[in-house]
């Protein structure tokens, strides 16, 4: 049996075009599934509401605000790690920390003030 060249390449190129048919719909139904996935992802973002800045320094390190190496350790050392940590403190409690003297707890206000940050007000007895 002798075999055909033209028959062959004929066969050769039947196979390569289901070949390139079948890449095609596959590649068609990755598009799909990525444009899925995008589209849950946007979803999932437009319904988390932005970050104002006052809560985006909140969960920053304290080492963000540049204090001193005394001040930020003496922070650290009273679990102080984050700014959102200081916030919650009024400048009384943070002068009664072993740790913090007058000094640091006038550069923290100082620093704080310059990123539109204060501390905690004190509770106060009507």
């Amino acid at each position: 049996m002798q075999l055909d060249p033209d028959k062959a390449l004929r066969n050769d190129i039947l196979v390569l075009r289901q070949q390139i048919q079948l890449r095609q719909s596959e590649l068609k139904e990755l598009e799909r599934s990525l444009a899925a996935a995008l589209a849950q992802q946007a979803i999932g973002q437009a319904a988390r509401p932005a970050l104002t800045n006052h809560e985006r320094l909140a969960i920053e390190p304290i080492e963000v605000l540049g204090l001193t190496l005394r001040t930020a350790s003496c922070l650290r050392t009273d679990n102080i790690l984050y700014v959102g940590d200081l916030l919650r403190h009024t400048e009384q409690t943070l002068s009664r920390r072993s740790s913090l003297g007058i000094v640091q707890v006038q550069e923290i206000i100082g620093v704080m003030a310059a990123r539109g940050l204060r501390l905690a007000e004190p509770h106060r007895l009507v």
